[in-house]
């Protein structure tokens, strides 16, 4: 069932879950912006992670085999799995925003590897 605002029932709409993310990136001093704004409501998100001193990570939300919400490491198996070259991760950030044009992409900046977005990754 849809709502009146497109966003279906009983999630959150995505420029709600950026926001927030975004916020609680400002508030702990971690860089963060939006590359690309997607549909309002059910556009996927795709984030950027630059881990200072260890490498980038290209995340991908989406659901597991029993359809939980939460993220794909697009670079390796593991959450850690990471590339130290952005030049490795650009392509397929460029081929996605190409195929999608529902879909937010969130660059990001941290000494962590945590996210500021609900879900686990998936491995």
């Amino acid at each position: 069932m849809v709502t009146d605002d497109d966003t279906p029932e009983g999630r959150i709409p995505t420029d709600t879950v950026v926001g927030a993310a975004l916020r609680q990136c400002f508030a702990e001093g971690i860089q963060a912006y939006i590359v690309q704004r997607g549909d309002k409501h059910t556009g996927l998100i795709m984030v950027v992670h630059h881990i200072l001193g260890k490498g980038y990570r290209l995340l991908l939300q989406s659901r597991n085999e029993d359809g939980v919400m939460g993220w794909m490491n697009m670079l390796g198996d593991t959450a850690e799995d990471v590339t130290p070259d952005y030049t490795d991760i650009y392509p397929i950030v460029e081929r996605a925003k190409s195929r999608d044009p529902d879909l937010w992409i969130v660059e990001l900046e941290s000494k962590d590897i945590a996210i500021p977005f609900e879900g686990t990754i998936f491995e």
